[in-house]
């Protein structure tokens, strides 16, 4: 293993943090308690995500099969994410992800970190499930190259990205993603025309 991703897996994990965005939009319905048990089971998939998505064994440094089973565990069932390892950065279903790491980075696993990471909204949805909106950047230092080929990415490379996650009201520990895609660039007037109802949203959010 190259001396980069070596130091990467000794010093660089710990549980990432989730932070609330400052304009976060929360349903009316949703009580203090529910709240704050959404975030918790949210955080506990963030960590997984983050903690299993390497799928590389702690103790030997090969290929993980638990960490495999585990990472797709956290997924609906038709639940999509976007390919960050290669430069196409096409949306795929999450099992064919996990193959193509599989197939090309058993060797030195997928190493990475996530930061910045917010919720942007928990909302309710017409089943009564609460969805759960956030945004964060992913620093990749493995990845495959136009040639096809597996490369270390010492510098790291960034993807800003969203995830949705949903969880049912009867039984909120159970959080899913739904999906993880590139997240949208917007534009200046784009963002000048959000920023009345983002400002009254955080004005109603303090209250």
């Amino acid at each position: 293993m190259k001396l980069t991703v070596l130091l990467y897996w000794i010093f660089t994990f710990q549980i990432p943090s989730l932070n609330i965005a400052q304009d976060v939009y929360i349903h009316e319905a949703i009580s203090p308690e529910t709240k704050k048990e959404i975030i918790s089971s949210v955080h506990d998939v963030i960590n997984q995500y983050e903690k299993n998505g390497n799928f590389r064994n702690d103790r030997d440094g090969r290929f993980s099969d638990d960490k495999y089973l585990k990472f797709i565990a956290l997924f609906a069932g038709e639940a999509q994410c976007i390919d960050d390892i290669t430069w196409t950065h096409q949306p795929t279903h999450f099992s064919k992800y996990a193959q193509l790491i599989y197939e090309n980075l058993a060797e030195s696993g997928l190493p990475f970190q996530l930061e910045n990471i917010e919720i942007q909204s928990i909302d309710i949805d017409d089943t009564g499930f609460y969805v759960v909106d956030l945004s964060m950047r992913k620093r990749l230092f493995a990845g495959i190259n136009e040639a096809g080929n597996p490369v270390e990415l010492r510098r790291g490379r960034s993807v800003q990205l969203e995830m949705r996650m949903d969880l049912p009201d009867y039984l909120v520990s159970d959080a899913r993603i739904q999906y993880v895609r590139l997240k949208e660039r917007k534009n200046i007037v784009q963002q000048l025309l959000e920023l009345p109802s983002k400002l009254l949203n955080s004005h109603t959010n303090k209250q």
